[in-house]
């Protein structure tokens, strides 16, 4: 089983938040740049560790608060 979820964060650009997540924090992403939407596609799967699911969510948390300079 697997998931499909499409984030965003308001204010910061799709594509430099996928770079971002990938060259600070080695997590892989897909932007989604279409002209109805935009956003993150994140697909954890059973083999995604608890772990790892916290990692892309502190570093999301962190965009948020402090942005991604």
């Amino acid at each position: 089983a697997a998931g499909i979820a499409n984030v965003g964060i308001e204010g910061i650009d799709t594509t430099t938040l996928n770079d971002w997540l990938w060259t600070q924090h080695r997590i892989i992403t897909v932007a989604i740049n279409h002209a109805e939407f935009t956003g993150l596609r994140i697909s954890p799967s059973v083999f995604t560790t608890l772990e790892e699911l916290d990692r892309f969510c502190d570093a999301i948390e962190q965009a948020v608060k402090q942005g991604i300079a």
